[in-house]
């Protein structure tokens, strides 16, 4: 299939595009933001190629990607780089669609870009935004509803990039939270929701091949004080998604961790947390430029998505630490 080349610099037609925006609280948007072309990165992932015992791999067909958390840091990397001619699904067929979600109908606005969508437009990939705030449980279950009713039976891959996580209170500790109502948001948002959308996403399209990420954050993969909800929920949902790949061995599953990101996460905690040391470690990360940019991180991933032979029945974890690949799974440990 021929396909035109996105460098970021053409020129802008006149005739608007559409996209389809969906606000769930009653809202419809609109946005003029120019996007950015974005290119592969030029490293070497030979590390990659691994044996595995049962391929699948995603090559070419009709997509439907959705991808939360899509208005900020990584999400918005990862969105941004979904079906460029270079990017995560490059040799998507038309009629393939990306679905962002977020609860900023701004920042998803942003996200999508007017040059990104002129380009997907002439692809004839759909972008849709849907602003749904996670933590609220019916907007949740309306958007899976909308989901089937909106969607065809014959996307040949779903993946679903379940990327929103919040750090909840990190200026007291976990005997010192004792508002009972703050604890039970941050369970349905950091919690219920992500399990509920993943095995509700993989329910509803019984003939797809289908991949799920998961995204977790390094500060938050480590015990820390302060950092007591993080930690619970990332290691939470790193188990969930062991116990999902072993249940459903057709549906390959992702668990990445990029490096230390510069993020408004990152200076929250600088700015807020009590932890000394956590707080230092994070700075001197500023100070030196060190921390890596979302969306170099979100093209590692593509290649990983792109490369990777996954095993059926086993959660790939990529663990980015400084630069090098640390792979795990029941039948691989690699730590570069």
């Amino acid at each position: 299939m021929s396909e035109s080349k996105f460098s970021g610099n053409e020129p802008i037609e006149k005739k608007s595009t559409e996209v389809k925006i969906m606000d769930r609280r009653g809202s419809i948007n609109s946005s003029n933001t120019i996007g950015d072309g974005i290119s592969k990165p030029s490293f070497n992932w030979s590390q990659l190629r691994k044996k595995s015992f049962s391929k699948i791999r995603l090559i070419k067909g009709k997509f439907l990607v959705i991808v939360t958390g899509a208005g900020h840091g990584l999400g918005r990397s990862i969105a941004g780089l979904a079906f460029q001619d270079q990017g995560i699904f490059a040799q998507a067929f038309s009629g393939s669609k990306v679905i962002m979600v977020d609860k900023d109908m701004d920042a998803l606005n942003e996200t999508s870009g007017k040059k990104m969508r002129q380009f997907l437009k002439h692809r004839k990939i759909d972008v849709v935004l849907e602003c749904i705030d996670l933590m609220n449980l019916t907007e949740t279950k309306n958007f899976l509803n909308d989901l089937v009713a909106k969607n065809d039976q014959d996307y040949e891959h779903i993946v679903f990039v379940n990327n929103t996580s919040t750090l909840g209170n990190i200026s007291q500790t976990l005997m010192e939270n004792e508002n009972l109502e703050e604890l039970e948001e941050y369970w349905r948002l950091n919690i219920t929701s992500r399990i509920y959308l993943t095995t509700q996403i993989c329910k509803l399209f019984p003939f797809s091949k289908k991949t799920v990420v998961h995204t977790a954050r390094t500060e938050s993969t480590t015990a820390s004080e302060y950092m007591g909800l993080s930690n619970i929920a990332t290691s939470a949902f790193d188990m969930f998604g062991q116990t999902f790949a072993k249940e459903n061995p057709t549906i390959r599953v992702l668990y990445f961790t990029p490096n230390l990101l510069d993020t408004k996460r990152c200076r929250k905690i600088v700015e807020e947390c009590p932890n000394k040391d956590l707080c230092e470690s994070i700075q001197q990360s500023i100070d030196q430029g060190t921390l890596e940019t979302p969306l170099d991180a979100a093209k590692k991933m593509s290649r990983i998505l792109e490369e990777y032979e996954f095993t059926q029945g086993e959660v790939l974890r990529i663990n980015l630490k400084n630069n090098n690949i640390e792979i795990k799974n029941n039948n691989i440990e690699n730590d570069s």
